[in-house]
């Protein structure tokens, strides 16, 4: 396993909550100004995005009734 260790000296700018892919970029930012019902809209379509919407993995995942 790669660790990679960094640092940020200077605090680029104000912010709630981010979303960092592995690959290290910043795929969501929650700003100080937003409501929640925004930030919560903005990373869901996010998620969804990178991950797919959850409805369709649980239904793929979901045992059979028949089992």
């Amino acid at each position: 396993m790669n660790v990679v260790t960094a640092r940020c000296y200077e605090r680029p700018a104000k912010v709630d909550a981010l979303l960092i892919r592995p690959d290290g970029y910043v795929a969501w930012v929650a700003g100080p100004n937003e409501t929640d019902q925004d930030s919560e809209r903005s990373l869901t379509m996010t998620l969804n995005k990178w991950f797919g919407e959850a409805n369709e993995v649980c239904e793929q995942n979901r045992p059979s009734a028949a089992a």
